[in-house]
């Protein structure tokens, strides 16, 4: 399977409640917690949950944050 070209950089993504990222470059960055999430100007309500199998094709990057 191909990387989902659908998840494009500035999309919020999850798996079923499994970190929130942000993908970013290509690649999926992660939250580090709520605070921060909210702290930034996103709004819970524009994630998007995908599964674990598509989300395993996103790189990850470096955590929001660091």
């Amino acid at each position: 399977m191909a990387y989902n070209t659908h998840y494009r950089d500035g999309r919020l993504i999850t798996t079923d409640g499994n970190g929130v990222f942000l993908v970013e470059n290509g690649a999926k960055r992660v939250f580090p917690d709520g605070a921060t999430f909210l702290s930034l100007g996103y709004k819970w309500v524009n994630i998007i949950t995908i599964t674990t199998l598509e989300a395993d094709l996103i790189p990850d990057g470096t955590p929001i944050g660091q």
